[in-house]
């Protein structure tokens, strides 16, 4: 499967491809290491980031077996070459429940499980946002879909 480092957004945004490169665990590829050498690199966010462990994809019927994360360029490259999913679990996220006159709650399940406010931004991050308000800017509608773990990280 190929996953766009941030799909409709642009590439280096909020410097997902560093934060991939903070958790990638194998050989550097001619694509990261020119990447490390060129205008978007920032040592400082390398240093401070948390690394991308997981990414999520809505629902499909085919689970894949490994990623590519790429970087849509032109010409578009793959950032990583296929890069293992050890495991997969299921997520809802619900932004938005009751109406608006009445408070709002803001849910995430995985695998039937809710989530505490904590583990919500732990995922938020772990999935490549800054912060967990970024997040919930990013997820204004009911979402359902897969958490693909590159790492033994569960929730």
């Amino acid at each position: 499967m190929r996953i766009d480092i941030i799909p409709g957004i642009q590439p280096f945004k909020n410097h997902q491809a560093i934060k991939i490169v903070k958790g990638y665990k194998r050989p550097i590829t001619k694509e990261i290491a020119n990447f490390i050498q060129s205008e978007h690199w920032n040592e400082y966010v390398y240093k401070v980031c948390r690394p991308i462990i997981h990414k999520t994809i809505e629902v499909s019927e085919v689970i894949p077996i490994d990623v590519t994360f790429v970087v849509s360029s032109n010409p578009p490259f793959d950032f990583t070459p296929k890069l293992p999913i050890i495991s997969t679990q299921k997520i809802s996220i619900e932004p938005f429940t009751g109406s608006p006159s009445r408070f709002i709650y803001r849910h995430v399940i995985v695998n039937n499980i809710q989530l505490s406010e904590e583990e919500i931004e732990e995922y938020a991050i772990n999935d490549g946002f800054d912060n967990v308000e970024e997040f919930w800017q990013y997820h204004i509608e009911p979402f359902k879909g897969r958490i693909l773990h590159l790492t033994d990280k569960l929730y």
